[in-house]
């Protein structure tokens, strides 16, 4: 304004040094992500060829109270100190489609230090550059009332740029150097290493590809995220020399991940995308709880956004959210982080992501309330009154008095009629997973209560030494005995895999009715089946060879003796004798 002076006061620089962060570990998630920015313009000028092979490596020495982060990235060179490191908020990253934006991250430690040391070299120039902030002093200068300084005043008495020093000139790289860390937090190996699992652009674990995303990606109906995958930003970041991973797994404790759902997320009317992502019920259909991977998170460049819960009000109710895990990654352009990193902002994009996340969660939640029902009003009630029939029955076997046998004739009848009505229950999920084309959800419930009930019968000492094992559930046992129509879906290509509006949903085929399955297979004597040499497999073992020997079965061109030589073959070199 004319005839006035502009300042900014001290207070804004208390905002700059990490006031405006209520946890102390966002330190980590601003350094690393600052790292792996630098790390992202190496890639594109070619100075590294991938990501994952320039490691950001944080080293933590409790003992001297020392933090350092550093990156072989770009690095800086000394005519552009000043403008990357001195000067706040003038970041230019912002153009350049990076994690960061604001250029304030890199003050983010000072309220936990005494100081601040950066050391660059950037590719081509023969130096060092040091550059150290004296951040103790600036906080002194802020609480000094009597020191009516701004912004500028501040940073030009706490900065000071070092003689430059020989380096090599291929050499490229920033190392950030907190000094007398006064925060026991950041100092704590283990509680670093939980958080930059869980918040940085990491990859996922072996075991976790192999039991739940890869087996996901061999669906012919998910070829296309295979690629999604493959493009998210992937750095290598080690703590203490311990490389980071995503702290995702397959179990955990006593809770076992279903099947990877993989989704897209359009707006309905211009078919423009906004996001994509995964999530995984637990195989239990029970709530998740004490995993270090709760809930739906989102991501942007494959960096977490806000805290873990940040997406749960979008949920049906307060408790839906502990039902699933998984990750929303953010693709719209105008959709990004805010400015600290807690939140999402994107205006009217924004709005429609939000609507296409409330009908996402309505969806997720019609499937975990209908799988926890069939798990326990048709499977685990079948499983369980299974198990009590063939207890009965080898009871039965033992006794002699006649009146005892006509007792426990008469309990098994009884559990036969309690089988009848779980029978009963089933023509409704039948329905509900044929149209939603769930099954893979309802195998995974099938799977748990054989786990947990049919297996855990069978293994008894008593059952071993008489040989009385039981057949163990299988998803065909629940399948209707003619499938309903094919459903196309409203919208080609948006999410659309379940419909929450139970009047539209389809029936039998015309003329036809769903016919419950008959209580003799579950009960009788053990119907051989092409998967019984398999039962000693893992579930996703067991998926992929049911997978193979469907499409043995498929091939009409070749006799059923070729076929069966196949099958030979494949149990030959897949079943330990």
């Amino acid at each position: 304004m004319e005839g006035y002076n502009s300042r900014i006061g001290k207070d804004q620089m208390r905002q700059y040094m990490g006031s405006m962060y209520e946890n102390s570990m966002v330190v980590y998630r601003e350094y690393l992500q600052n790292a792996c920015d630098a790390v992202e313009l190496a890639l594109r000028k070619g100075l590294i060829l991938n990501r994952r092979q320039a490691n950001i490596a944080v080293t933590i020495d409790r003992y001297n109270k020392t933090i350092t982060v550093e990156d072989v990235g770009i690095g800086i060179a000394r005519k552009n100190i000043g403008d990357y490191l001195v000067s706040v908020a003038s970041s230019n990253k912002y153009k350049k489609g990076l994690v960061g934006k604001h250029g304030i991250g890199r003050l983010n430690g000072s309220n936990y230090c005494d100081s601040i040391i950066y050391e660059t070299s950037f590719a081509g120039e023969p130096i060092k550059s040091t550059l150290i902030w004296d951040v103790k002093k600036a906080r002194e200068i802020c609480d000094d009332d009597s020191l009516d300084w701004d912004v500028t005043q501040i940073i030009d008495a706490v900065t000071h740029l070092k003689e430059a020093e020989s380096e090599d000139t291929d050499k490229h790289y920033c190392k950030v150097t907190l000094v007398n860390v006064n925060d026991e937090r950041l100092l704590d190996r283990d509680l670093v290493k939980q958080y930059v699992e869980q918040i940085v652009s990491v990859d996922y674990s072996t075991e976790f590809k192999d039991n739940v995303r890869n087996p996901a990606l061999l669906k012919s109906e998910n070829a296309s995220y295979k690629q999604r995958f493959e493009d998210l930003w992937v750095y290598q970041v080690t703590v203490d020399d311990m490389p980071i991973q995503k702290t995702y797994a397959s179990e955990f404790d006593d809770k076992v991940l279903g099947g990877m759902q993989l989704f897209v997320l359009r707006d309905e009317r211009t078919q423009e995308e906004l996001a994509w992502g995964w999530f995984a019920l637990n195989r239990r259909a029970e709530q998740f709880n004490g995993l270090p991977f709760s809930f739906i998170r989102a991501r942007h460049h494959n960096f977490q956004i806000g805290r873990d819960d940040l997406l749960n009000s979008y949920h049906k109710n307060s408790t839906a959210a502990s039902y699933v895990v998984g990750e929303l990654h953010i693709t719209h352009p105008n959709i990004e982080p805010t400015g600290t990193r807690d939140g999402i902002e994107g205006g009217p994009d924004k709005d429609r992501l939000e609507l296409a996340l409330r009908k996402l969660f309505k969806k997720i939640y019609d499937l975990y309330n209908n799988a926890s029902k069939f798990k326990s009003n048709v499977v685990e009630k079948i499983g369980t009154l299974n198990t009590e029939i063939a207890r009965q029955k080898l009871i039965l076997k033992g006794e002699s008095d006649p009146d005892e046998r006509k007792k426990i004739r008469k309990k098994i009848k009884e559990k036969e009629e309690g089988l009848q009505s779980a029978l009963d229950a089933l023509p409704k999920y039948q329905t509900f997973f044929e149209y939603n084309d769930a099954w893979d959800v309802a195998q995974d419930v099938v799977d748990a209560v054989n786990d947990g009930v049919i297996k855990s019968y069978n293994t008894s000492a008593k059952v071993e030494k008489a040989d009385a094992q039981i057949k163990e559930l299988d998803l065909s046992d629940f399948k209707p005995s003619v499938p309903t129509q094919p459903v196309q879906p409203t919208h080609p290509g948006n999410y659309t895999p379940y419909n929450d509006n139970p009047e539209e949903k389809p029936h039998t085929v015309p003329g036809e009715s769903i016919t419950p399955i008959a209580p003799e297979p579950l009960t009788g004597p053990p119907v051989p089946s092409e998967m019984d040499p398999y039962k000693s497999l893992s579930t996703v073992e067991r998926s992929i060879v049911r997978k193979v020997l469907s499409v043995i079965n498929s091939m009409t061109e070749i006799p059923d003796k070729q076929k069966q030589k196949l099958k030979n073959k494949l149990q030959k070199k897949i079943v330990k004798k």
